[in-house]
C-alpha cells in the first residue's frame, strides 16, 4: 500500500478542520490509501484547487457501486476531481455505460469488454 499524501481531518459534520496537501503525480492533493481500503467513510481524497472531500463511499457512488471501477478511479486520480477523470475516460471510450442496465463497462476503446457483463448487451461502436 502506498504512503498517504498530506493530511485531512473532518469534524462530525463533515467539515474540514485540518487540511494539508502535498505534491503527488500532477498536483497538490490529499490522498489516503489506508482510509480508502480500511475506513470507507473517512476522507481519502481531496483534489487540487478544491476542498471537496471524497471517501471510499464517494468513489463507489460515482462508479455505480462497482468496486473494481471505484478502485481504478481512486488509484488514478492525482490532481483532478474523480468525476472529471471519469468523464475523460467515458469521452475517450475507455469506460462506457451499458445502454440497457446502466452499469459501467471497461471498454478500453474496443479492446476490452464489448458486451455488458451484467445483461449481455453489446456496447460501443456498432
Amino acid at each position: 500500500m502506498a504512503e498517504d499524501v498530506g493530511i485531512c481531518e473532518i469534524n462530525s459534520d463533515g467539515e474540514i478542520i485540518r487540511l494539508e496537501k502535498q505534491f503527488y503525480g500532477q498536483g497538490t492533493i490529499f490522498k489516503s490509501w489506508d482510509a480508502y481500503k480500511n475506513r470507507p467513510s473517512d476522507p481519502c481524497y481531496v483534489p487540487e484547487l478544491s476542498d471537496t472531500v471524497y471517501t471510499a463511499e464517494s468513489f463507489l457512488q460515482i462508479c455505480n457501486d462497482q468496486k473494481d471501477f471505484a478502485d481504478e478511479l481512486f488509484n488514478s486520480v492525482d490532481w483532478q476531481h474523480p468525476e472529471t477523470l471519469m468523464e475523460d475516460w467515458m469521452r475517450n471510450n475507455e469506460w462506457l455505460e451499458c445502454p440497457k442496465c446502466g452499469i459501467l463497462v471497461d471498454y478500453g476503446d474496443g479492446s476490452n469488454d464489448t458486451v455488458c457483463p451484467r445483461c449481455g448487451t453489446k456496447v460501443g461502436d456498432e
